[in-house]
């Protein structure tokens, strides 16, 4: 059966439920910022917003799955060892959390599932929806970092600008901090640079 090209408010609310009744207060609240952003930038940029919203309602909720859980629901999707070990621990609840929404809610969407999949590093290729997510997880209310209230201040002229800008402001933090940045953040920044102006 081919993925469906558009999602209701029904799956919106279908994937709030989800969301309120898995993830702690205070990742539902970021959860929900998130959200609020997400429709913001699908407006401002003819993205789907129930798309956005479902895919931003979904997006961190493996997150608070133990390692171990996170192993076994990895190998159930078919990753490799290998595969598992190219994402340092901070991203891997990305795809994990995609397999949950096609599992546990019949998702089916790709574009839903790449931004659940890639919204921490970003990917190749990334829709319009997963660069509306990638940017709403980074810049929403909740988030409280050195840089965070100029990134929410900034009008951006397009997805691309604003999932560069964002790129650029968690490498320069993993930079500083000496921590291990995944190669698909990479794949994403090159991509989206090496493209003309």
């Amino acid at each position: 059966m081919p993925a469906k090209t558009h999602m209701t408010e029904e799956q919106v609310r279908k994937a709030e439920l989800y969301a309120e009744q898995n993830l702690s207060r205070g990742l539902l609240a970021h959860t929900r910022g998130c959200v609020q952003v997400a429709r913001e930038f699908a407006l401002r940029f003819g993205v789907s917003m129930e798309k956005a919203a479902v895919a931003s309602y979904l997006h961190d909720i493996a997150k608070t799955i133990s390692h171990d859980k996170q192993a076994a629901l990895a190998k159930e999707m078919g990753m490799s060892a290998k595969e598992i070990r190219s994402y340092p621990p901070a991203v891997l609840h990305g795809p994990l959390g995609a397999l949950i929404a096609r599992k546990e809610l019949g998702i089916d969407d790709p574009d839903v599932l790449q931004a659940i999949a890639a919204h921490s590093s970003g990917c190749r290729n990334m829709c319009g929806v997963a660069k509306v997510v990638f940017v709403a997880d980074y810049i929403e209310h909740t988030r409280t970092f050195a840089g965070s209230a100029n990134l929410r201040a900034r009008k951006y002229a397009n997805l691309d600008e604003a999932t560069v800008s964002v790129l650029q402001h968690k490498m320069q933090y993993l930079l500083t901090e000496k921590a291990v940045i995944d190669p698909r953040a990479l794949e994403c920044w090159n991509e989206l640079v090496g493209r003309p102006r």
